[in-house]
């Protein structure tokens, strides 16, 4: 990836249980939350994200989908290659 290609990453997500829908519908709403799926397994929701650079990154997962009512954990998997 160049310099000038946007930083990828997918953010898996655990929701409190019947909320997912709520905050599928809320991640939606974030311009650089590109996709988001909700699925089976340790995590229930998975979301692509595109940011400039890893500072934007960084803000997008602390200062936004973080704060989004019945999450309680995530894990950031930037994409390298």
């Amino acid at each position: 990836m160049n310099q000038e290609e946007p930083l990828m990453a997918y953010c898996l997500i655990k929701v409190e249980p019947g909320l997912e829908k709520d905050v599928y519908k809320s991640l939606e709403k974030i311009p650089e939350v590109k996709e988001a799926y909700m699925v089976y397994g340790i995590f229930d929701i998975v979301a692509k994200i595109r940011a400039k650079d890893e500072d934007k990154l960084k803000e997008i997962i602390e200062g936004r989908i973080r704060k989004i009512d019945g999450i309680y954990k995530t894990s950031t998997l930037p994409i390298v290659c």
